[in-house]
């Protein structure tokens, strides 16, 4: 009997030292948790939402979502607008491009009239002879003649130089290309002359004319070729000045009841040209408007 209740005093001390040493570990455990290394995990569990909530959440959504469509909506609105804008500007500025050169077409062609209303309506002056050209008072000279000037043109003209002069060649000799005219010509008549259109007038050069005997000799024998040249310089309705030149060949054995001075075709010398500047003896006087 004594050996049972030993055996049960031994195992009771023993599952009391083992609960024993477990209480001593687990405060161990206990100082582990919630720490840096083992911090404390705590859920909580949301309350559930009231229908205001939901209802209110709902709403917003709805709000954000049709803030981005008109967001979206807007910028492709702005897009088509900024395309359309650039549309515009360049047909615009195709307008304006033709618009200006319309402008410009017209401007040239007011220009271009006006050029050939002036060269339509203005004075043309021109310098010829009266029947029958050159007279002799005698075999050898001295001549004279009777010129005429007249108004061909459209508006009045002022003549304002006359110059007239022999000359002569060889017989196959042309006359220069450029006629040379006496810097200083001593028949050089004083005149001045308002000529409407269609109006005239008749100078004489009396006797001014001489030719060398000999040089006449030559002529009346073909050796030689005698011209009378020179111009006539006038100012049209337009202020522009202008010269008319005039040219012919005497012929020496022409009838004494034909015309004895023959139209020169020769280039550069029957013409009308406008003046460059100095050509003349009127680039000093003011032309009256």
């Amino acid at each position: 009997m004594r050996w049972p209740l030993l055996s049960l005093a031994l195992i009771v001390g023993i599952a009391y030292s083992q609960q024993h040493g477990q209480d001593k570990k687990e405060p161990s455990k206990r100082e582990q948790t919630g720490t840096e290394k083992k911090p404390f995990i705590v859920k909580i569990t949301p309350s559930p939402k009231t229908a205001a909530e939901t209802k209110q959440e709902e709403e917003e959504r709805n709000a954000k979502r049709r803030a981005e469509e008109f967001k979206q909506k807007t910028d492709a609105d702005l897009a088509i607008f900024t395309e359309k804008v650039a549309d515009y500007t360049k047909a615009l500025f195709v307008v304006g491009a033709i618009q200006a050169a319309f402008i410009c077409f017209q401007l040239l062609f007011i220009w271009r009239q006006e050029a050939s209303t002036r060269t339509i309506e203005r004075a043309y002056v021109k310098m010829s002879h009266n029947f029958p050209g050159l007279v002799r008072e005698s075999a050898l000279g001295p001549f004279s003649i009777n010129m005429k000037v007249e108004n061909f043109g459209n508006t009045p003209s002022e003549t304002t130089d006359l110059v007239l002069q022999l000359f002569c060649t060889d017989k196959d000799e042309l006359l220069p290309d450029i006629p040379h005219y006496a810097p200083e010509n001593k028949n050089k008549p004083p005149l001045r002359a308002f000529l409407v259109a269609g109006e005239h007038f008749n100078y004489t050069v009396g006797k001014a004319f001489s030719v060398p005997v000999e040089v006449l000799e030559k002529v009346r024998i073909g050796e030689r070729k005698l011209y009378l040249i020179g111009y006539v310089d006038y100012i049209d309705k337009f202020k522009r000045r202008h010269r008319a030149g005039y040219a012919r060949l005497f012929e020496y054995h022409a009838a004494t009841d034909a015309n004895n001075l023959i139209f020169v075709t020769q280039k550069g010398y029957n013409y009308d040209r406008q003046r460059k500047k100095g050509e003349g003896s009127d680039w000093d006087e003011k032309i009256p408007s």
